[in-house]
Formats: C-alpha cells, sequence, structure tokens
C-alpha cells in the first residue's frame, strides 16, 4: 500500500480509462505473441471495432511505440517500446553496430558525423564522430532537433506514409528557420518522397544559413527505419558538386550499419 492508501490494481472499473487500457492490451499482446498483426487481427484478439483499433493504432505509431512493417498491411512494437528500460537496448545496438563506421566516414571525410534516432516526434543524436575541425558546433549525444528542416531528421521519416507524417506532426506548425525552410507539410511530404527516390536527405541551408548536410537512413530486419547517419559541413566544404558523391559514402556506410544492426555477431 502507497502513502496515500491506494492499493495498485485496486482502481474501480469505472474509473479507468478504456483507451489506455486497450493500448495496454495490444502492446502486451504484441509482446507475447512476438509477430505483428494486422489491422483485422487487432480488432479480432482485442473485440474491438475496426474504425477503434484503426486510430489507437495510428497514435501509437505517432507516439513511437508501434510501426507498420514497409510494403505490408501488418504492425508491429516500436522503438519506444523499450525506453522503459532507460537507454533502450535497441540503442544500444545501433550505437554499436554504427560506431566504428561513422568514425571511419568522419576520419575519411574530414567532417563531423551522427547517429540518430527517432523519438516522441523529434530526432535524438545518440552518437558523435566529431571532426577536430569542427567550426559549427551546435550538437552533442542527446541533442534534441526538428525533422523537418534537417538531413538527419528528415531522413528518420521519409520512409513514413503519408498519413504516418500527417499524424507525427498533428497539431504542430513547422517551425521557419529561414527562407529555404520548408515550412507547409505538403511540400515536406512531396520532398519527402523525392528523398525516398534518390535514398539520401539534404538539408540545404533550411535550419541554418550557409551550413548544408546530407543523410542516410539506417534500416532493420523488417524494413523500417531505425536511426540516420549525417554528415554536415559548409556550403564551401559540400559544395553542390559534392552531394552524389559524398551521399554515395553515407549510403555505403549506413548499409554497412544496417548489416551489422541486424546481424549484431558481426560487429
Amino acid at each position: 500500500m502507497s502513502d496515500t492508501g491506494f492499493i495498485p490494481g485496486s482502481l474501480p472499473i469505472e474509473l479507468r480509462v478504456h483507451a489506455v487500457e486497450r493500448a495496454f492490451d495490444l502492446l502486451e499482446t504484441l509482446d507475447r505473441i512476438g509477430h505483428p498483426l494486422t489491422l483485422t487481427e487487432v480488432c479480432r484478439r482485442l473485440g474491438i471495432p475496426k474504425s477503434s483499433a484503426y486510430y489507437l493504432i495510428q497514435t501509437l505509431i505517432a507516439r513511437g511505440y508501434m510501426q507498420r512493417i514497409p510494403g505490408s498491411r501488418q504492425y508491429a512494437s516500436g522503438l519506444r517500446v523499450f525506453d522503459f528500460h532507460g537507454v533502450t537496448s535497441v540503442e544500444e545496438g545501433l550505437k554499436r553496430a554504427s560506431a566504428q563506421h561513422i568514425r571511419g566516414l568522419s576520419a575519411a571525410l574530414r567532417m563531423t558525423v551522427q547517429t540518430a534516432v527517432l523519438k516522441a516526434g523529434e530526432g535524438v543524436v545518440i552518437d558523435k564522430a566529431a571532426w577536430p575541425i569542427d567550426r559549427w558546433g551546435g550538437s552533442w549525444v542527446g541533442h534534441h532537433f526538428d525533422l523537418h528542416c534537417t538531413a538527419q531528421g528528415k531522413a528518420l521519416i521519409a520512409w513514413l506514409t503519408d498519413e504516418e507524417v500527417d499524424n507525427l506532426f498533428l497539431n504542430l506548425k513547422l517551425a521557419r528557420f529561414n527562407s529555404k525552410t520548408i515550412s507547409n507539410l505538403d511540400k515536406l511530404k512531396e520532398h519527402l518522397a523525392d528523398i525516398r527516390k534518390k535514398g539520401y536527405a539534404l538539408n540545404d541551408e533550411e535550419h541554418i544559413l550557409g551550413i548544408r548536410a546530407l543523410a542516410a537512413p539506417v534500416f532493420s530486419h523488417i524494413g523500417n527505419v531505425v536511426a540516420s547517419v549525417s554528415v554536415r559541413g559548409s556550403t564551401t566544404e559540400i559544395p553542390y558538386e559534392h552531394v552524389e558523391s559524398l551521399a554515395r559514402e553515407i549510403i555505403r556506410t549506413t548499409h554497412l550499419i544496417s548489416r551489422d544492426f541486424q546481424n549484431p555477431a558481426t560487429c
């Protein structure tokens, strides 16, 4: 019994929040069965209407607790499910898989390289290979950043569906930092579609004038983006004519990280 006299589990049924209970029921079901579910299967297992299951799933996706498996109609647990364990095991796995590769890329390019993940509608830096001569600063491990105006942020969300992007930015205004910032959601979704085609994201002074950055995604074994790796520098250090060759180097690195993350024994 707590100091308030409340006994855990003693809350009267009429005071329980059914939507919260359903959310936990779904997450616990996914954890117990160990494989993804379709919308129809969620309805059947929870005994709820399809519309209720749909909005429940979309809410959990927007918060990072569920994820859609690309190219399918199935849904699985998201990365934030592991947040209750402190520094997530997924993040630790990503750091182990990326550490050597981002430091090698930083040395080869003579620029700062970062690994970041998506958390609760923001990007978060989980590892950084800082080049000693880095005049720009402004970022550190644990740093939170906007998704719509950074290369690493756009690489994290470009492989989401338009509907998932809508939910991610629901009731949020896209901050406008300068005339190059994409601050319209429809234009952002068009831009993200172009990123998917190219395989990498470019931040062309959209956050800070004079700073350009590139990023590519790291994929899980089921094809979802779990992290992004970015390189940033001045517009002089990253001129337009070097963007394509630099992007190829970053993509090559993220392919290696994806491989090592999916097969930890290779790290």
